[in-house]
């Protein structure tokens, strides 16, 4: 675990330094910068850093797979969910925020006839993202019908 960032310079009292340190895996450090000058006076500054590389584990519990199949009826349905990640995450379906939770998500969804893709994205703090993709089909049960004479196919 990485602690103490420790920089050397010898630029003027007022001239910015910057160094760089490697943060061995993920997790959360506490940085030390410990500033002294050649007076012997010592500041020192502590930040707490996230090193965080990988995605959320995104979960699509509706709809349960692909291809699923919806009834003429059924004008919306609610894509739902849940995600795992050490950091505020963001999930959205079709790039609408959806509503969420603890670790849970739920999104109502407009179907269009025939086939829709619909795209599930979680995209944690550091910007990592995870998706996956579903395609819904809504059917029509009842074409419908055309009434009159002389009709022309």
């Amino acid at each position: 675990r990485v602690d103490t960032l420790t920089a050397h310079t010898t630029a003027a009292p007022t001239t910015n330094f910057a160094d760089s340190l490697t943060l061995p895996a993920d997790g959360t450090y506490r940085i030390t910068i410990r500033v002294t000058n050649s007076a012997g006076f010592t500041t020192e500054v502590v930040r707490t850093v996230i090193r965080d590389t990988q995605p959320p584990v995104l979960f699509v519990s509706r709809p349960a797979s692909s291809p699923d199949s919806i009834s003429a009826d059924s004008l919306t349905m609610t894509v739902s969910g849940t995600w795992v990640d050490s950091t505020p995450t963001i999930v959205t379906v079709d790039d609408v925020a959806a509503t969420a939770w603890s670790d849970s998500f739920n999104c109502p969804y407009l179907l269009d006839y025939g086939s829709n893709r619909i795209v599930v994205r979680a995209t944690d703090k550091a910007g990592n993202t995870a998706q996956i993709m579903r395609v819904v089909s809504r059917h029509s049960w009842n074409e419908p019908v055309a009434v009159g004479t002389n009709l022309v196919v």
